[in-house]
C-alpha cells in the first residue's frame, strides 16, 4: 500500500486554480477526522493531534512523512471547507515558487549556453529571437514581507487583494494579533479586478506594455524606489517604505528577453519572508536575494548586492571596472570625494550614478544607526516599534496606490484618502507624551494645525438625513424671525406716520405763519390756549426728536433680522450644500508650515524630527541646520534650497516637509544692511511657499530662539507659531520621576521639583544623569548609601550654574541650602517648603493673579474674586499670608514664591529686579525698557507664568528732608516715573482663567498670568495701592478709615485749646504753657489750673454786678480790683493769666494726642517735678525776705 500512496497535493488534485481541488475527497477526509475526534471523547485511549492525523493516513492513501502530515493537518483543522482549500492552495503556490527558484539557479549555466548558441546563429535568427515579444500565460507576484509582517499581511489582504470596488475607505488593522510564521502565509490566484491585479497591469502599461530588459530577468520589480542625485546630496525614497516588496516572478526559469501580459494572463500571488529567501548554491547561500542594505565587508559584496537590488546583472563588469581604476575595497569607494567620482574612467556613467547613490545612502544609514545607538541584529529588531509610525507608513502606501490607480478608483467610486490619517495624528502625540515629552498643552495646539490634512473635499458634504433635520430647524427659525420682523415693521410704520405728521405740521406752519393753532388738542382739555407759530414749530420739533431714537432702534432691529434671514437663505443655496467649489476647497487648505520658538534646551528640534515621521509627512531631506545650506559660490545655496524643495514634485501624492533648525539665520529681517546672499536665499524659500514657484505639497518645519529677528513675509507664511517653553512643575516632576528609586528616595521628588524651577528640559535631563552617576559611584564604595536632601540640592546647584539658571543674583538651590542651614540652627530639620501656604483653588472664588507683598508690614496679600453661592453677587477679596521673621528681603522670599508657583503649576518664574538689569548691562532707560520688554514677552508666551517685581529697586524713592519754621519736614517722590507706569500697566493686566476642577490635575491647561509686587517703602506701597486700586483687607480698610478721619476730623488740643487736624500736626504749631498757675498774692502761692484760675477771675469780676451797687466805686477800689486780676502767674514763664483775647505761651511743639483729656493734661502740669521745685524755691525766697 505504501507504493500506491500519494502526496496531499496529488491526492486532492491541487493546481494553480482553486477550482481543480477535489472537494469530495477533502470533505471525506475532514469527516473521518471528525469521527476520530468523537471516538476520542468516549474511548479510554486519548490521542493527541499528531496521532489523530496519522490515523487518517491509515484510512486514506496519503504519504505519512512530516511535510504531508503538516499539509493534512491544515486540511482538517480549517473551520470551513473553503478555508481549507485556500490554505492548501497557498502552500502549493509557495512550494512551486521555491522549486522554480532552485531550478533557475541550477539552470543558470544552461541558460547562458543557450543564449550563446543563439547568438552564434545567423543574424536574422538572432534578431528574431531577441525581438520577438512573448506573451506570458501565467505570472507569479512575489510579496516579500520585510518588517512588521503581521500588520503588513493584514493590510495586503484587506487592501491589495480586495476587489477594487470593495476597497475600504479606511484600512482597519488589528495591532493585537500575534506574530505569524511561514506556515501561516498563504498564496493563490489574484482575483481579476482586485487592486493588486489592476496595479500590476497598470505598472506594465506605464512602462509601455512590453518589457525589454535586454537580457533574461529572474524577477521584475513592480515598485522602483526614487534615487535622485542633485546639488545637495543623494535622495532615496521607497514608495513602500521598506515594509514589503512586490516583484513579478516567472513561472518558468526566467522571463523572456521581451515579454508582456495579456488580458488572459493568469496572475498568482505568494507571501514570503525576505529572510527566508536564499539561493541554493554555496555562493548565494550567504546572502538574501532581497537586499535592503548592501554589505560593506568587501567591494565585491557591495557591488554584488547593489546589482542584485537593481536587478541589472552588472556585478562582474562593474567590479572589473572599479579594480581597473585602482579601487579594491569598499573604503576606497566610500572615501571618494564628490569631484573624484567623475574621474573614474572605466566605470560607466550609469554605474557611477548608481554606486554613488548607494554609498551616500549607506553613510546616512550608518549615521542614523550610530545616533539611535542600536543596530538591527535580529528579525524582531528590524520591526517598526512605533504604532503611529507604522500606521503612517501604511497610510502613505495607500496614498501611493490611489495615486497610481486614480482613474480606476474614481470609476469604482472609491474616495481618495486624506493626506494624513486622523488617528495617526492623535497616536503620534500620545506616543510622544508617553516617551517623556511634557507638552503642557502644546500638542493640543499643534493637533489643530494638522487637522486640515486629515480632511478631503467629500468631508464638507453632509448627509441628507442630517441636512433634513438641520434645514427643518432653520426653517422654523426663519419663520420666527419673519414674524418678528413683521411686528417690528408695523411698529416702525406707526412711528414713521407720527413722525411725518409732525413734519407736515411744521411745513404748514411755515407756509401760514399768521395762523394760530391750539396746542393742547392732544390733552383734550376743556380750556384751550393759543400759542405763537414759533412756539408751535418748536413743540413739533421736540416731538420729532423724541421719535428719532425710537425709529433708529427699530430700524437696527429689522436690519439685524434681515441679516439673519439672509444667512439662513444662503445656507439653503445649492452652492453651500454641495462641495467642490474653490471656496469649499479653501476651507480645508493645508497649512504650509510652522515655526517653533522658545528658549534653548526645550526640545524643539526633537519634536520636529519625530512629528513628521510619525504623522506620515515625508521628509525630503534629513533634518537640517540653516548653516548646512550655505555654500561659498554665488547662487549655489539658492540651487540647493530649490533642489531640496523640488523633490516634493516626485511624490505629489504625499505631504512633504523640510525641517530646518536655527531658521533665523536663513530668514532674517530684510534691512538696508542685509547682504544680497541672505536676501537671495530667503527669496527662493518664499517662492516655493505660496510664491511664484509654489510647491503645493511642501511644508516647512522650523525652529528658532530669536523669533523677533525674522522676516515678516516668512512669518506670515508660517501658519503655526508654537512656543516651546520650560516645563511646568507637573512636567518637571514627570521628567524627574525617571530617576531610579534606589538612587533617589521618592520622598525627595517634591523638593527636587521645587528646586528645579525654571529648569529647561535639557537641564533636567543633565541633572538626572548627574544624580544617577553620583549615586552609583557612592554606592560602589558604600552599598547602603542613601541620597540626602542637602546633597541633592548641591547637585542641583551645580546643574543650575552650568546652565546659568539664576533667580536674581543666586541660584534657587543656593537659597534653599541657606534656608536649611537657618532651620538647623533653629533645631528644625523639616523641609522648608512645608512651612509655607500654597495657592489652592478656594471655594466660590477665583484668583485674579495679583499678589502684593508688604515687606514693611510682613504680609502677602493674594487678590481673588468671590462669588456668593446664593445671590451670585461678586466682590473682590484678599487672602493674607503672614511672612516669616526671616523673610526680610526679596531673596528670602524666593523660596515662598517657588512654592506658590509649584502649587499653580507655572512654567516660568521670572524675577525682575536691579540684578537683572545689571546682568544685562541695562544702564540707560532705553536698555532697561528693552530688557524689560524681552523678559515680559517671554512670560506672555507661556500659558502659566509668574512675574516677580522688586518695585523699590526698579522705581526708587527720592527722599528730601529740610528744616522749616514749623519743624523738620520730609518730602517723598518717585524717581523713575516711566518704569513705574509700565510696571503698573503690566500688573493690572494679569489674570487667571476660570476653570473647573482642581489645579492639581495634570490635564488642566488653564491660562494663568501671575504678577507679584514686592514693596518695602510705605510711601511707594500707598501710592501703588491707590494707582492700581488693589483690594484691601478688612484690617487695612479700617486703618484707611482712621487715616481719612485723621485727615478731615477736627480735634481740640488740651494744651492750647485750639482745634487742629492730625495730618497737619507738625512741630511748632502748638504754642502753650506746660506749667501750673499759682496765686502770687497768696502767702502759700496756691496752685491753680488754667481753668480754675479763669473761673476764679470771672467770679470775682461778676461780684459787683451781683451786689447791685448804687454808688460810684472809688478809684482806689478799682485799682485794687485790677491789681487782683494780675495775681495769677504761670510757673513756667511767670506770665500773667488773662481772661480775654489770645493768650500766648512759652513753649512750642505739637498738639496733644486726640485721646488726651484736659484733666490728664492739667494733672501732668500740676505734677511737673521741676515746676514744683521752682514754686518751693519761690516760697523759700519770700519767707527769707520777710
Amino acid at each position: 500500500m505504501t507504493e500506491n500512496r500519494s502526496s496531499v497535493f496529488a491526492y486532492f488534485n491541487v493546481t494553480e486554480s482553486i477550482q481543480t481541488i477535489d472537494r469530495v475527497r477533502l470533505e471525506a477526509v475532514r469527516s473521518a477526522y471528525a469521527n476520530i475526534r468523537d471516538d476520542e471523547l468516549t474511548d479510554t485511549q486519548r490521542y493527541n493531534a499528531e496521532e489523530k492525523v496519522k490515523l487518517l493516513t491509515d484510512k486514506f492513501p496519503i504519504m505519512n512523512d512530516a511535510e504531508n502530515l503538516a499539509l493534512l493537518n491544515k486540511c482538517v483543522l480549517g473551520q470551513y471547507l473553503e478555508l481549507a482549500c485556500q490554505a492548501i492552495l497557498g502552500d502549493y503556490v509557495h512550494k512551486r515558487t521555491q522549486e522554480m527558484r532552485r531550478a533557475r539557479t541550477n539552470n543558470t549555466s544552461t541558460t547562458t549556453s543557450t543564449i550563446s548558441n543563439q547568438t552564434t546563429g545567423s543574424p536574422a535568427q538572432v534578431s528574431t529571437a531577441f525581438n520577438a515579444t512573448e506573451p506570458l500565460p501565467k505570472a507569479l507576484c512575489q510579496i516579500l514581507l520585510k518588517k512588521n509582517p503581521t500588520i503588513v499581511f493584514q493590510f495586503i489582504q484587506n487592501f491589495l487583494l480586495c476587489p477594487i470596488h470593495q476597497t475600504p475607505t479606511k484600512t482597519i488593522l488589528d495591532l493585537t494579533n500575534s506574530s505569524i510564521s511561514s506556515n501561516d502565509l498563504v498564496g493563490g490566484p489574484i482575483l481579476s479586478g482586485s487592486t493588486l491585479d489592476v496595479f500590476i497591469r497598470t505598472q506594465l502599461n506605464i512602462r509601455g506594455g512590453t518589457i525589454d530588459a535586454g537580457r533574461e530577468l529572474t524577477k521584475f520589480s513592480l515598485v522602483d524606489p526614487i534615487v535622485l542625485v542633485d546639488e545637495f546630496d543623494t535622495w532615496y525614497f521607497d514608495h513602500l517604505h521598506g515594509l514589503f516588496e512586490l516583484n513579478l516572478v516567472p513561472i518558468e526559469n526566467t522571463f523572456p528577453h521581451k515579454w508582456k501580459l495579456t488580458p488572459d494572463t493568469k496572475l498568482f500571488y505568494v507571501f514570503e519572508f525576505a529572510d527566508d529567501i536564499r539561493s541554493t548554491n554555496q555562493d548565494d547561500a550567504q546572502r538574501p536575494m532581497s537586499i535592503d542594505r548592501p554589505r560593506t565587508v568587501s567591494l565585491q559584496c557591495f557591488v554584488a548586492d547593489v546589482c542584485e537590488k537593481e536587478n541589472n546583472g552588472m556585478t562582474q563588469d562593474w567590479t572589473k571596472a572599479l579594480r581597473a581604476d585602482h579601487l579594491f575595497t569598499y573604503d576606497h569607494l566610500a572615501n571618494l570625494k564628490f569631484t573624484e567620482w567623475d574621474q573614474l574612467k572605466e566605470l560607466p556613467l550609469n554605474g557611477r550614478k548608481i554606486l554613488k547613490s548607494y554609498v551616500d545612502r549607506e553613510k546616512q544609514m550608518a549615521s542614523d544607526i550610530k545616533t539611535s545607538g542600536k543596530e538591527s541584529k535580529t528579525k524582531s529588531s528590524t520591526d517598526i516599534q512605533s504604532v503611529s509610525e507604522l500606521r503612517a507608513y501604511i497610510h502613505q502606501i495607500t496614498l501611493y496606490f490611489h495615486y497610481v490607480l486614480f482613474r480606476e478608483f474614481s470609476k469604482a467610486g472609491v474616495q481618495s484618502p486624506a493626506k494624513l490619517d486622523a488617528e495617526c495624528v492623535q497616536l503620534s502625540f500620545d506616543e510622544m507624551r508617553r516617551e517623556g515629552f511634557a507638552d503642557d498643552g502644546l500638542f493640543d495646539q499643534m493637533k489643530l494645525f494638522f487637522l486640515p490634512l486629515t480632511m478631503v473635499e467629500e468631508d464638507l458634504t453632509i448627509n441628507k438625513k442630517v441636512w433634513k433635520s438641520i434645514s427643518k430647524s432653520l426653517s422654523t427659525e426663519r419663520n420666527t424671525l419673519m414674524g418678528k420682523k413683521q411686528e417690528l415693521s408695523i411698529q416702525l410704520n406707526e412711528k414713521l406716520d407720527e413722525y411725518y405728521r409732525h413734519d407736515d405740521a411744521i411745513r404748514n406752519l411755515r407756509l401760514n405763519p399768521q395762523s394760530t393753532t391750539q396746542r393742547s388738542a392732544e390733552a383734550r382739555r376743556e380750556e384751550y390756549e393759543t400759542f405763537s407759530t414759533t412756539e408751535l414749530i418748536q413743540e413739533h420739533r421736540l416731538a420729532m426728536q423724541k421719535f428719532e431714537p425710537i425709529r433708529e432702534n427699530l430700524q437696527k432691529q429689522i436690519e439685524t433680522i434681515d441679516d439673519l434671514i439672509n444667512s439662513i437663505n444662503q445656507s439653503f443655496s445649492e452652492e453651500n450644500i454641495n462641495s467642490g467649489t474653490k471656496f469649499d476647497r479653501d476651507l480645508i487648505k493645508p497649512n504650509r508650515g510652522f515655526i517653533m520658538y522658545g528658549p534653548p534646551g526645550t526640545g524643539k528640534s526633537d519634536i520636529m524630527s519625530k512629528l513628521s515621521v510619525r504623522m506620515g509627512i515625508s521628509m525630503v531631506a534629513p533634518p537640517l541646520a540653516a548653516g548646512e545650506l550655505n555654500r561659498p559660490l554665488v547662487g549655489e545655496s539658492e540651487r540647493i534650497i530649490s533642489d531640496i524643495c523640488m523633490r516634493c514634485h516626485r511624490i505629489p501624492y504625499l505631504m512633504c516637509c523640510v525641517s530646518i533648525d536655527e531658521i533665523d539665520s536663513l530668514a532674517p529681517k530684510r534691512k538696508d544692511g542685509t547682504s544680497d546672499g541672505n536676501v537671495a536665499k530667503l527669496s527662493v524659500l518664499l517662492s516655493v511657499i505660496d510664491g511664484i514657484k509654489d510647491v503645493p505639497n511642501l511644508m516647512i518645519f522650523c525652529a528658532t530662539n530669536r523669533l523677533h529677528m525674522m522676516d515678516d513675509a516668512f512669518l506670515r507664511r508660517m501658519s503655526g507659531k508654537f512656543f516651546v517653553g520650560r516645563p511646568s512643575s507637573h512636567a518637571r516632576k514627570s521628567i524627574l520621576s525617571g530617576i531610579k528609586p534606589w538612587h533617589m528616595p521618592p520622598n525627595l521628588l517634591d523638593g527636587l521639583t521645587t528646586a528645579t524651577t525654571n529648569f529647561s528640559g535639557a537641564a533636567l535631563r543633565s541633572l538626572r544623569r548627574l544624580i544617577t552617576v553620583y549615586c552609583h559611584n557612592a554606592q560602589t564604595t558604600n552599598p547602603s548609601y542613601v541620597l540626602e536632601y542637602r546633597t541633592l540640592l548641591e547637585l542641583t546647584d551645580i546643574t543650575a550654574r552650568h546652565f546659568r539658571i539664576l533667580l536674581g543674583a543666586e541660584t534657587l538651590p543656593t537659597i534653599l541650602l541657606r534656608s536649611i542651614d537657618r532651620q538647623q540652627l533653629n533645631g528644625n530639620d523639616q523641609q522648608s517648603q512645608e512651612q509655607f501656604y500654597d495657592l489652592p483653588n478656594q471655594a466660590y472664588s477665583v484668583y485674579t493673579g495679583k499678589i502684593l507683598i508688604d515687606m514693611h508690614a510682613g504680609c502677602a496679600s493674594i487678590e481673588a474674586m468671590y462669588t456668593h453661592p446664593t445671590t451670585g453677587e461678586q466682590k473682590k477679596i484678599v487672602y493674607q499670608h503672614n511672612l516669616l521673621p526671616t523673610e526680610t528681603s526679596l531673596q528670602d522670599l524666593l523660596e515662598r514664591l517657588t512654592v506658590y508657583g509649584k502649587s499653580r503649576n507655572v512654567q516660568l518664574l521670572q524675577l525682575i529686579d536691579l540684578n537683572l538689569l545689571t546682568a544685562e548691562s541695562a544702564y540707560d532707560e532705553k536698555q532697561k525698557f528693552e530688557t524689560l520688554k524681552e523678559r515680559l514677552d517671554e512670560c506672555a508666551a507661556y500659558r502659566r507664568s509668574m512675574t516677580v517685581y522688586d518695585l523699590d529697586s526698579l522705581i526708587g524713592i527720592n527722599r528730601s528732608e529740610g528744616n522749616a519754621s514749623t519743624g523738620r519736614t520730609t518730602n517723598l517722590s518717585l524717581i523713575n516715573h516711566n518704569m513705574y507706569t509700565h510696571v503698573k500697566d503690566k500688573f493690572q493686566h494679569t489674570y487667571v482663567q476660570t476653570v473647573s476642577g482642581s489645579v492639581n490635575d495634570k490635564n488642566v491647561n488653564s491660562d494663568e498670568k501671575w504678577s507679584v509686587m514686592v514693596i518695602s517703602e510705605p510711601f511707594l506701597l500707598r501710592q501703588f495701592y491707590d494707582d492700581v486700586k488693589f483690594t484691601r483687607s478688612d484690617h487695612e480698610i479700617e486703618l484707611e478709615k482712621n487715616e481719612n478721619r485723621r485727615a478731615t476730623e477736627r480735634v481740640k488740643c488740651v494744651q492750647c485749646t485750639d482745634y487742629y487736624i492730625e495730618k497737619d500736626n507738625h512741630m511748632g504749631i502748638c504754642v502753650h504753657h506746660d506749667g501750673f498757675i499759682y496765686d502770687n498774692h497768696s502767702t502759700n502761692m496756691k496752685i491753680y489750673t488754667p481753668r480754675e484760675a479763669i473761673a476764679q477771675l470771672l467770679k470775682e469780676d461778676a461780684q459787683p454786678i451781683q451786689q447791685h451797687t448804687r454808688y460810684v466805686q472809688p478809684p482806689e477800689d478799682k485799682e485794687r480790683v485790677e491789681r487782683m486780676k494780675q495775681r495769677f502767674k504761670f510757673i513756667c514763664c511767670n506770665q500773667t493769666l488773662v481772661t480775654g483775647g489770645m493768650m500766648g505761651g512759652c513753649k512750642r511743639g505739637t498738639h496733644s494726642e486726640p485721646h488726651v483729656t484736659f484733666v490728664e493734661w492739667e494733672m501732668a502740669c500740676k505734677n511737673n517735678k521741676d515746676y514744683r521745685e521752682k514754686r518751693i524755691s519761690l516760697l523759700q525766697s519770700r519767707t527769707g525776705f520777710d
